[in-house]
């Protein structure tokens, strides 16, 4: 049962935070509530202005830890009931996440993962989820590894190379599995990148100086998060995926990456009321991060997910979110049910071994057999191999980036089939030398170094971008591309 309190019961600073919460007479903020502490007790520091720890549904807090006076509107906005009010905790509600939403949202999940290949959510270590979006330990790690923050000194602000280091941490393309999409910085037809953008907006005089300063101060911790995140907006815009990229990096127990138009539709289908498109602010990023932390809760809570993370969550949201269109770029590709993959895979697989045994003047069955001139115990291994690689690359091109197709109508050309492709030509067919391509790319690459090919397709995806006017990126994400696919 619920601890009870009187006004009297709670210390100094918690009368403070129901003296400020009664003196709104609607719903407020908890930038509003902040602005009117401030006023009110100037010496208070505002990081621990939490209003969040007051409401009696808020799912973060250890609920008997702190006195209750407030109710969640939204995330991040709340109305004053008072200490008496009868608040009933059926369990039906985290925050403003009711179970009833979550229920559908998890079903629909599960019915669009079994049109998608057969499967259903079991956990984060295995399924669509794990091959989806498990590098995204593998970016932060590299990402920090990068930054080398702890070496950082002032001498170092100002200089530009606090800035490069936090360019290089978003550039991160290790290979088709690590690469970092949770920044759109690649560039596109006729755009800078978005990282050379910042380079222009910050410069080389004192924005930068004042950037690289913030930069240094948040990540050896001498600065409040909130005021940082307002610097940040005002020195490089509201580049809502970067700036939430830093605090991702600072701390990953409290903040998450964002795409925003992603987490608009997600919230929606949750039936959470916020929106994050062009409102890149403290307060939306706060609510934004309560939000995940309330699926996380429930996962725990409501569906048996013990240690889920707050990474994990954002996960999950994500593959809710992006499952839909993904499986209408498959229908696109010519997938009209998941065994079609597998079928596809198979026929590459034979033809792979065929051209081996043709090569080496051997039989099929010898191939198939001696792993040091193939590098599979049997074709049955080198088919799983394949279908697992059209999931890690997500049935994108590994040298482009565009959708392949399983199959083209008769007639048609076939510039975008699925093809093998061995990154060094003059290695075997090896389990770590394969990748799939278009089938117009591997034509081109020929037997041009994999390394050297990808940065050609690297200039031409940036074109003559350094010869134009920078053009903001305001809440861009990284989406399939679906126009040479058709409508």
């Amino acid at each position: 049962m619920r601890k009870t309190y009187r006004f009297s019961d709670l210390s100094p600073v918690q009368q403070q935070h129901h003296e400020i919460a009664q003196s709104f007479d609607d719903e407020f903020s908890t930038s509003e509530f902040k602005e009117q502490y401030l006023n009110r007790f100037p010496d208070r520091n505002p990081s621990s202005i939490l209003p969040s720890d007051f409401s009696f549904n808020n799912a973060q807090k250890n609920r008997d830890k702190y006195p209750s006076f407030l109710i969640t509107v939204t995330p991040s906005r709340y109305r004053f009931v008072g200490l008496d009010y009868e608040y009933r905790d059926t369990g039906d509600y985290i925050g403003t996440l009711s179970r009833t939403g979550f229920d559908r949202a998890y079903e629909n999940l599960n019915k669009n993962l079994r049109a998608y290949n057969g499967s259903e959510f079991e956990d984060f270590q295995t399924g669509v989820i794990h091959s989806w979006e498990s590098y995204k330990d593998d970016i932060r790690r590299i990402a920090l590894e990068r930054l080398n923050s702890s070496d950082w000194t002032t001498n170092d602000v100002g200089t530009g190379r606090i800035l490069s280091a936090l360019i290089h941490a978003i550039e991160i393309r290790e290979s088709a599995d690590i690469h970092n999409n949770l920044v759109a910085w690649e560039p596109r037809p006729n755009q800078p990148s978005l990282t050379m953008q910042l380079r222009q907006d910050v410069g080389n005089g004192q924005k930068r100086n004042q950037f690289e300063r913030l930069l240094f101060d948040l990540f050896s911790g001498k600065t409040d998060h909130e005021p940082a995140l307002t610097r940040l907006v005002e020195l490089i815009g509201r580049r809502y995926s970067v700036i939430a990229y830093i605090f991702f990096l600072i701390d990953d127990t409290r903040y998450m990456p964002i795409a925003p138009q992603t987490f608009d539709r997600a919230f929606a289908e949750l039936s959470i009321d916020l929106r994050m498109s062009g409102k890149c602010s403290w307060e939306n990023y706060t609510a934004y991060n309560d939000a995940i932390s309330w699926v996380r809760n429930a996962l725990i809570d409501w569906k048996g997910f013990a240690g889920t993370r707050l990474l994990d969550a954002h996960s999950w949201i994500w593959l809710m979110a992006r499952l839909p269109g993904k499986i209408e770029q498959q229908r696109r590709q010519g997938v009209s049910k998941p065994d079609d993959i597998k079928f596809k895979m198979i026929e590459l697989g034979r033809n792979i071994i065929s051209r081996a045994a043709n090569a080496n003047g051997q039989t099929e069955k010898t191939v198939v057999k001696n792993k040091e001139v193939f590098g599979f115990s049997s074709d049955q291994a080198l088919h799983s191999f394949l279908e697992q690689l059209w999931e890690k690359q997500r049935g994108l091109c590994n040298l482009t980036g565009l959708p392949m197709q399983l199959r083209v109508p008769k007639g048609e050309p076939n510039h975008m089939i699925v093809s093998v492709d061995r990154m060094d030509s003059d290695r075997q067919y090896s389990p770590d030398n394969l990748q799939l391509t278009c089938w117009f790319a591997n034509r081109w690459k020929g037997t041009t170094p994999n390394e050297e090919f990808s940065g050609l397709i690297s200039l031409v995806r940036q074109g003559f971008s350094e010869d134009l006017p920078a053009d903001s990126v305001v809440d861009g994400e990284a989406d399939f591309p679906t126009k040479l696919l058709g409508e």
